[in-house]
């Protein structure tokens, strides 16, 4: 677990390097003040779905899947729950949101899987 928050807060770092490189010079004019908390928000989502998915891959494989696809459909809700407010009150910057929002989502799903996978194969060949 230490591992993960290791690499999910060096990730995170990662990409707010890059993103604050691309809105301070590139495009500035798409910069919303939320992103940093968004970026938090992936973080904390990520190391909360992280957590309970580790407890579950001791378990028997059905219910591993079970917890697995538990946490799929919690994470869409987090997510959707989060931009639906962030959309009702900032209503003129809601394409912006989303569109920062579904590529972070996009990021953050790749890393997880693979940290995921890495950590399921490594639990197989012990």
């Amino acid at each position: 677990m230490k591992k993960y928050i290791i690499n999910i807060i060096s990730f995170s770092a990662v990409i707010s390097i890059v993103a604050l490189l691309l809105f301070r010079f590139f495009i500035p004019q798409y910069y919303l003040a939320i992103f940093p908390a968004v970026i938090l928000y992936f973080m904390a989502i990520a190391i909360f779905i992280y957590h309970i998915v580790n407890k579950g891959k001791d378990k028997n494989n059905q219910r591993f899947n079970i917890i697995y696809m538990g946490t799929i459909g919690l994470r869409m809700f987090l997510y959707l729950i989060f931009v639906m407010i962030y959309i009702f009150l900032d209503r003129p910057n809601a394409v912006n949101f989303v569109i920062q929002f579904m590529i972070l989502y996009i990021l953050y799903t790749v890393f997880e899987k693979y940290f995921l996978l890495k950590t399921i194969n490594s639990t197989n060949n012990k």
